[in-house]
Order: structure tokens, then C-alpha cells, then sequence
């Protein structure tokens, strides 16, 4: 799996999987949407959104961009981040086609 980090200056975090018309990523979707998850679940807002960026588009195993959000909060909850982040992963890889 592919998993990029970057913070940005906008209000909400975003999860972005692989999507354009007609396809989608479907391990980048369930991963994405298990780490909306984990992240909701501690509190902080995150949505999950198809996209066609490059570093989603070439890759070939599943691959997720987690543009997080705002840089205080983020700066301040970095450890719950990297914890519901990694349970999102260890849950994932336990079962990848789970809801």
C-alpha cells in the first residue's frame, strides 16, 4: 500500500483514493474509509474524496493521500493521529475487504 501525509491550511481533513469516471480503487476506497474512521473517532473532522491525482493514478497497489487539517490541530494531535491512523492500517491489512 501507498500512503502519503501532508498538512494543510484548509479546515477539514481530506482522505483521497484513486476514482475517475467509471472506476475506482477499491482497496484505496475501504482504506481510506477505514481511516475517516479512526480519525472521526478521535475527534477530528475528515471526509473521504475520489480523485485523480497522480500519485494515486500510478501507483498499483492500493494508495491513499491524507491531506490533513487545520496545522494546530494537527501539530497538537499528532499522536492520536499516527495511533488512529495506524489501527485503521493494522485493520485493513487484517481484512481489506471489510467494510
Amino acid at each position: 500500500m501507498y500512503i502519503g501525509l501532508k498538512i494543510e491550511n484548509d479546515s477539514c481533513s481530506t482522505i483521497s483514493y484513486f476514482k475517475t469516471t467509471g472506476f475506482h480503487s477499491e482497496g484505496g476506497i475501504r482504506l481510506a474509509t477505514r481511516c475517516v474512521d479512526a480519525l472521526t473517532e478521535n475527534q477530528l473532522s475528515s471526509q473521504s474524496l475520489g480523485m485523480t491525482l497522480p500519485v494515486l493514478r500510478r501507483t498499483k497497489m492500493p494508495a491513499i493521500l491524507c491531506s490533513l487539517a487545520p496545522p494546530p490541530i494537527i501539530v497538537q494531535s499528532t499522536a492520536e493521529i499516527s495511533i488512529a491512523l495506524s489501527d485503521a492500517i493494522v485493520s485493513w491489512i487484517a481484512d481489506p475487504a471489510a467494510d
